[in-house]
């Protein structure tokens, strides 16, 4: 799964990552074809934006009712005459 990804990771594990084959980095955030990796927790939101770009990428969002709007999926009774 590693063997030739750039990849990162917690510092204390890159000679796993360079063992299974990967080249280590020591960025915040590493995108490897259709892999993501991050250091720590700490860079969950650059993780969490790159991640979120690779699925929009290979499963862009569609106009479903879970997608649109509430406004757009609401309906509003008729109002009755006054």
């Amino acid at each position: 799964m590693l063997r030739g990804r750039t990849v990162t990771t917690v510092a204390k594990c890159q000679f796993d990552a360079e063992g299974g084959g990967a080249t280590y980095v020591d960025q915040a955030v590493v995108v490897s074809g259709n892999l993501v990796t991050a250091r720590t927790w700490h860079d969950n939101a650059p993780f969490m934006r790159e991640f979120m770009k690779l699925l929009n990428k290979v499963a862009p969002p569609s106009a479903t009712p879970a997608t649109q709007p509430v406004a757009a999926r609401t309906t509003r009774p008729a109002q009755a005459p006054a």
